[in-house]
């Protein structure tokens, strides 16, 4: 299941096929991704030749992806400890 979901997250990301050549809806859907936001920021630093700063967007996002999903995690850990 964990690999379906990883493939399906880099496809739409845009890992396997890059996001401004998909339709909008497909460039829409792809923010919903870890990868979409890591690559964006790729993309302006190493394209776009973008200051450092002007990464504050994708680094937020992945920030608080982040915290989210540690917080989940450890929740859950607790869980099973206590089972």
């Amino acid at each position: 299941m964990s690999t379906i979901i990883i493939l399906t997250m880099s496809s739409l990301g845009g890992s396997m096929f890059p996001r401004f050549l998909m339709s909008e809806t497909m460039q829409k859907m792809g923010l919903l991704t870890f990868n979409a936001w890591a690559l964006d920021g790729y993309l302006k630093v190493f394209w776009r030749n973008a200051a450092v700063w002007q990464l504050w967007p994708q680094v937020l996002v992945l920030g608080v992806l982040a915290a989210v999903f540690m917080t989940l995690a450890r929740t859950f850990a607790r869980r099973w400890e206590a089972a």
